[in-house]
């Protein structure tokens, strides 16, 4: 008797768990359908991105390539920015003071050493600038957050993860007190995450909504060729 009752009680609290959260969205990238939750932004010399975008089997698995190339432009003719081949997303899911669970498989190719690149962002839909930013820079991972006025230093190496597929998980509370921000990382060699870095603090300089923004943003007008595979985003409101 006392085993059916720790078996109900453990089916309640299973309940419980799966009940305290949402997914806001899954994406394989499987086919072309991802145009329905993000906008491509890549140089303004390519119109339809088609030559910076492809969905092909990499490492028998179906991912998005995601490329930026030499001689690439600001995705707008005329913009300050650097050039980028990023997807942005449409909706303005990540709400402030609201913990959310992204994760994310990334391999990157054809890594040139010293050039420095963000790959990830949760970009203010109203201030028009990111408010978290992951970037390779300086010969080290950043995490970039607060309206990218304050950052931290994580562990880990583009030349160590260059060529190899990675999951990348970020837990991000996004509030003007007590926000907090996580990001972990586990190889495909590897069987459980690693802990690169975390924060605890103010995490945002307001109470706007943000959006997604994952790809290539690069940190140089001299670009150089770069190629990231990404597959299996997931995004999760705890």
């Amino acid at each position: 008797m006392m085993s059916e009752i720790f078996k109900f009680l453990l089916f309640i609290l299973f309940l419980s768990s799966a009940w305290s959260s949402s997914l806001i969205l899954q994406e394989n990238f499987t086919t072309a359908d991802y145009v329905s939750y993000f906008n491509r932004q890549c140089s303004y010399t390519d119109p339809t991105c088609n030559n910076h975008y492809a969905i092909l089997t990499f490492q028998n698995q179906t991912s998005l390539r995601i490329t930026i190339l030499p001689g690439d432009q600001p995705f707008q003719n005329g913009s300050p920015t650097d050039p980028r081949t990023e997807l942005r997303m449409i909706q303005d899911a990540i709400k402030a003071g609201v913990q959310y669970t992204i994760t994310w498989n990334l391999n990157v190719q054809n890594y040139t050493e010293g050039y420095y690149f963000c790959f990830f962002q949760l970009f203010n839909a109203n201030a028009s600038h990111p408010e978290i930013m992951l970037r390779w820079e300086n010969e080290q991972y950043s995490l970039w957050f607060n309206a990218s006025n304050q950052h931290i230093i994580l562990k880990g190496s583009m030349q160590e993860d260059v060529g190899q597929t990675s999951t990348w998980r970020v837990t991000a509370t996004l509030k003007s007190n007590n926000g907090y921000l996580k990001v972990e990382r586990k190889r495909s060699s590897e069987n459980s995450f690693s802990l690169l870095g975390e924060y605890t603090g103010q995490t945002q300089s307001g109470t706007d909504d943000h959006y997604l923004k994952i790809g290539i943003y690069t940190q140089h007008t001299d670009v150089q060729r770069l190629d990231m595979y990404v597959n299996d985003l997931e995004i999760v409101q705890n």
